[in-house]
């Protein structure tokens, strides 16, 4: 199920906010180049991303996944090999998921 920030995260990509607690209501928007969504816009986001297949690495901790996806290109760089993309790490990722 998709979440409020999951919804910021699609629609707003970048964007400064700060969520004081788990809802709408609760959205304190701080950037200054990108709209605030409407709460319709924020409904309608969540459903449609709650309504999307799981994808075992969206659930995977980014962060952890971008730090793996930088140590194999640099293991691959001293290994003389090519670095591969994210698609291609990703893709790798998922094979060992599924």
């Amino acid at each position: 199920m998709a979440t409020l920030v999951d919804a910021l995260l699609s629609l707003r990509p970048g964007a400064e906010w700060h969520l004081k607690g788990n809802s709408i209501s609760d959205l304190v928007w701080l950037d200054q180049t990108q709209v605030k969504p409407t709460d319709q816009e924020l409904s309608a986001e969540v459903a449609r991303l709650s309504s999307l297949p799981v994808d075992p690495v969206s659930h995977f901790d980014l962060i952890s996944l971008q730090i793996a996806f930088n140590y194999e290109n640099r293991i691959r760089v001293l290994e003389n090999k090519a670095p591969i993309s994210m698609a291609q790490f990703k893709a790798a990722v998922r094979t060992l998921l599924t």
